[in-house]
This record gives structure tokens, C-alpha cells and sequence, in this order.
């Protein structure tokens, strides 16, 4: 049975993450929306990939992709692959 889980994420604007470049040591992107689509240092690279209303899509990390689908009313239903545990995409802050 999948387990839902909530995925902290650095928003550009916000109080906690205004517009950066960089954090702790990561370089970061973001969209024209604020959401953040690129967090890499040396030796870690992982992009964020965002569906047109706002939910995340994916994540790629290090070359594994992690998927996520959503039922009707917009809460995460399902991860891809499953076995993938929350903190492999939850960025270190």
C-alpha cells in the first residue's frame, strides 16, 4: 500500500527561501512561477519536474526518476517506483 508523504520544497519568493541562486551550498533554478526545477553541488543533481497546475510530476535524481500521480481532488495517490522513500527527493535544507 502506498503511503502518502509530504515533500518540503524550497519556493522562490517565500519567506523562508526568497529568490536565491544558491543555498547551503547548492546551486538552485526556478521557474517563472516559483517552483524550484534544479538543485545540484558536486556530485548531486537533481531536477524537479512540475505538471500544469502545480503539482509535482517527477523528480530526477542522480539519473533515477521518481514519478507521482494524483487522484481527482488533488492529493498524491501513487509513487514510481514505490520503493523510493521521501527523503531520496525532499532537498536538504
Amino acid at each position: 500500500m502506498w503511503r502518502s508523504v509530504a515533500v518540503s520544497l524550497p519556493i522562490a519568493g517565500s519567506s523562508l527561501h526568497p529568490d536565491r541562486e544558491t543555498f547551503n551550498g547548492y546551486t538552485l533554478t526556478y521557474d517563472n512561477v516559483g517552483h524550484l526545477t534544479y538543485k545540484a553541488k558536486t556530485g548531486f543533481d537533481q531536477s524537479y519536474y512540475w505538471n500544469s497546475i502545480g503539482q509535482l510530476d517527477s523528480v530526477v535524481t542522480n539519473g533515477g526518476k521518481v514519478s507521482f500521480l494524483y487522484e481527482g481532488q488533488g492529493a498524491a495517490s501513487q509513487r514510481s517506483p514505490a520503493s523510493v522513500c521521501a527523503t531520496d527527493v525532499t532537498p536538504a535544507t
